[in-house]
């Protein structure tokens, strides 16, 4: 559970390279463990072994020995946590003293841990910075809206009270108000485009919510009809239904949540306590939202171990296991519940019969899936890692369909990325094949795919065995067309050799970065040229103006391309800007509004946001996505079909906004142009350039 809490606070912190290299600093974390009065002792032989008597040592009482045992027991109690984090990058957040608080007291350490607050507070760099006076006549209305019993409001209310009153402020500081209270945990606001309008005074209120579902008793669903206990029964199999919350939140029995029943699903969505699956259908031609919200929070009941490592059986037969796993050792839990929400959309849930009872195979952590007759796929995540197998059963041919393991593949790492942009992580994953030996005990038993498919064979150090690679990609890339080099590279082929061949995914790649190193960084020149912040006449000048700040956005290659004289005269050339560093001008130089939900963030979807800071933002992250296919170099077609309309689309809005300047005709032009290998290559060199670069940040 304290692992669960840190990763939370760890996703919400900044890059792991930057907190390593001491550039920022993560919001700390105090370990303090309460209840220390409720410790109680190992019994009574460990009392007389451990309690000297009173007389013949009168200084060591019975009392304080209990101090001292109780604060042994602590400190090992602290010790085994550190110890636990000690390898995770959460463990960055914690500070370096711990408390353990008497709640029967009035403890001392109690003081000394507000003191504790004070001086980490007061290292943090938003110490100090003031306050404006004319907020506080809006906090005094927020805690008499909170006394007078509102739990929600809507927006419109404070802004009408912020005009009645004597002092005033604008609209954009009245958000920057709400999110400041929201900051400070006195209310829940969230300004996307479907929380923006309600604010919650009561944060404890929308767990209070969450908890009427969950300790509902028995017989007061009992009472209403069958379909409501059986949607019940499912809620404890983490299947969230509308109807169950209809029948629950009623306007008699709960008319605040039955009000703002559609609000609180939102933000409890906001907060990943529940996750919306959608339902792909031809193709992801048409997505179809379902009825109900996964609740993993519902789910406690760890997967037993046959499912992790099932045992052979005569009739069935698996794959190998294919994992993703996340560098940086981090892997936040909403990132793979909501991987279970997409794939319990996509596929129903396998069941087994336990005595009487036929259960739904969905864990803590885990779910299996019956893809279709005769195959089943078993996903779980432990740690920074998730697994994936394919079982299929069969008396005549038991071997998984590898066009369908490949198909599993391609939808699961499409979520994943879909993912990790949607929540705004920063988060990278590599494809590894786990070792046959493997039984949970080492990741040195997961070996890359990128050296299974460099080399025939390759050995695990960990269980000193050797892997046939052919035997395992079989099922997770069949018809992909890497040759697999014999071990010792017998033809001499240097991995850098421009005339190897080729295959269409690499070709795919490289056309997509040719679109994004030509046309879509043309679209972003101009968009930085013609959009210059008054009161500069052009974007030299504004560029010279911001010197010292952008100096410090910057690596140091861009700062030598911006400013390459050293006497600080302006000589760059806009027209030697590459994606990266147009994005970080347009931002940070340029009078571009920022798209509704920020820089740096995915922009809004629905309903799309087509603003010019919206297309930036989204050029961005194609470009951030196709270099992460840079290692290997290839994008299946049905990718480079999607990436090309999502580009295609981005360029239109464009020109919408600055007028026609050809994009669209180029981009065309580029679709199917003839690319040799001796392209290919260096358009891979230049996206691994620009990985390094910007990993390297």
């Amino acid at each position: 559970l304290v692992e669960v809490w840190m990763n939370s606070v760890h996703s919400c912190a900044p890059p792991d390279n930057e907190i390593m290299n001491s550039k920022v600093t993560p919001p700390p974390v105090i370990l303090v463990g309460t209840h220390a009065d409720a410790i109680e002792q190992a019994g009574k032989e460990e009392q007389m072994t451990r309690v000297p008597d009173a007389a013949s040592s009168p200084a060591h009482s019975k009392k304080q020995h209990k101090l001292d045992y109780r604060h042994e027991i602590c400190e090992n109690y602290f010790r085994e946590i550190r110890d636990h984090l000690k390898d995770k990058p959460s463990r960055f957040h914690l500070v370096e003293e711990d408390f353990d608080i008497d709640n029967t007291v009035v403890d001392s350490k109690l003081e000394g841990l507000k003191r504790k607050i004070v001086e980490v507070a007061s290292q943090q760099p938003y110490w100090g910075e003031e306050i404006p006076a004319r907020w506080l006549p809006l906090e005094q209305v927020l805690m008499n809206l909170r006394a007078q019993g509102h739990k929600v409001i809507h927006r419109s209310l404070l802004e009408n009270m912020n005009q009645a009153g004597g002092v005033q402020i604008s609209t954009d500081e009245l958000d920057l108000f709400l999110r400041f209270q929201h900051e400070i945990g006195t209310i829940l606001y969230f300004s996307t485009e479907l929380l923006k309008e309600k604010i919650v005074l009561e944060p404890q209120w929308m767990i209070n919510a969450l908890k009427s579902l969950i300790t509902v008793e028995e017989m007061f669903v009992l009472r209403h009809a069958p379909s409501v206990s059986t949607m019940w029964y499912e809620f404890r199999n983490g299947k969230l239904y509308l109807e169950l919350i209809d029948a629950l939140w009623t306007k008699d029995r709960n008319p605040d949540l039955h009000d703002n029943k559609d609000h609180l699903l939102l933000l409890m969505e906001q907060l990943n306590i529940i996750a919306k699956p959608t339902l792909c259908i031809d193709d992801e031609s048409e997505i179809k939202e379902l009825n109900y919200f996964f609740a993993p929070c519902m789910l406690h009941v760890e997967p037993p171990r046959e499912v992790i490592f099932p045992e052979p059986h005569e009739h069935t037969e698996s794959s190998s296991v294919m994992c993703y796993v996340f560098t940086g050792k981090f892997l936040p839990a909403p990132i793979f519940h909501r991987l279970l929400a997409a794939c319990i959309a996509q596929w129903p849930l396998a069941t087994k019969k336990r005595e009487k009872t036929i259960e739904n195979q969905i864990f803590c952590g885990c779910g299996v899936f019956q893809i279709d007759n005769y195959h089943k796929l078993t996903l779980h995540f432990s740690a920074y890692i998730i697994f994936m197998r394919v079982t299929r059963q069969g008396i005549k041919d038991k071997t998984p369909s590898p066009k369908l393991c490949v198909e599993v593949r391609e939808f699961i790492a499409k979520v994943l990325n879909k993912l990790i942009g949607y929540l705004g992580h920063s988060l990278k994953f590599e494809e590894f094949i786990q070792c046959p030996e493997y039984n949970g005990e080492s990741v040195n038993s997961l070996i890359p795919v990128d050296l299974l498919k460099e080399n025939a064979e390759v050995r695990c150090d960990f269980h000193d065995n050797i892997i046939e690679s052919n035997k395992f990609l079989k099922f997770w890339f069949e018809g992909e067309s890497d040759p697999i080099l014999p071990a010792n590279n017998t033809d001499g082929q240097d991995e850098d050799d421009v005339d190897a061949p080729i295959t269409q995914e690499h070709i795919n790649h490289a056309r997509l970065c040719n679109a994004l190193t030509t046309v879509c960084s043309n679209a972003l020149r101009e968009i930085l040229l013609t959009n210059v912040p008054p009161p500069h006449t052009d974007i030299y000048k504004a560029i010279l103006a911001i010197e010292a700040m952008l100096k410090k956005q910057l690596n140091k290659d861009q700062v030598k391309l911006v400013f390459p004289d050293p006497q600080g005269l302006y000589t760059g050339k806009v027209e030697e800007f590459d994606t990266s560093l147009l994005y970080t001008m347009i931002r940070n130089v340029s009078s571009v509004p920022a798209p509704s939900n920020g820089w740096g963030k995915p922009p809004n979807d629905n309903p799309r946001d087509t603003t010019l800071g919206a297309s930036v933002e989204r050029i961005r992250i194609y470009r951030n996505h196709i270099s992460g296919h840079s290692v290997d170099g290839k994008i299946s077609q049905p990718d480079f079909e999607d990436y090309w309309a999502e580009i295609d689309e981005v360029l239109r809005e464009i020109e919408i906004v600055i007028g026609n300047h050809g994009y669209l005709e180029d981009l065309e032009k580029r679709k199917n142009q003839a690319i040799t290998p001796h392209e290919a290559h260096e358009l891979q060199k230049t996206f691994q350039e620009y990985k390094k670069q910007t990993e390297g940040k």
